[in-house]
């Protein structure tokens, strides 16, 4: 068995199918854009997951504009859409997961 065979053997057994059959499908995620936005402010910009809510304003987590424009580049990548720009603003996390869910769902239509 040559390495290349090898790997392939390693990645079917620990369950990686993106690396095996090509190309990660569009949507990587199973969650909605609300879930998705939660997840990330905590994991990667340190919101405080108690200060998140569909409610929560960029203001009341402490984002700045361009905060936010990386994390719609984030999801955008995520989900594989794109955000028109004058559609980029939002008030409150809820709207711009609803953005997130409307934008995915006219892509797979």
């Amino acid at each position: 068995m040559n390495e290349v065979q090898h790997s392939l053997r390693l990645l079917k057994r620990y369950n990686f199918p993106a690396a095996i059959s090509g190309p990660t499908p569009w949507r990587r995620s199973r969650v909605n854009g609300y879930e998705y936005l939660a997840k990330t402010l905590t994991d990667t910009y340190g919101v405080q997951e108690a200060s998140i809510a569909p409610t929560s304003t960029p203001a009341d987590l402490g984002l700045d504009s361009l905060t936010v424009v990386e994390l719609l580049f984030d999801a955008e990548d995520e989900f594989g859409i794109e955000v028109p720009e004058e559609r980029a603003s939002f008030e409150t996390l809820r709207e711009a997961g609803e953005l997130i869910d409307e934008l995915v769902a006219a892509k797979e239509t």
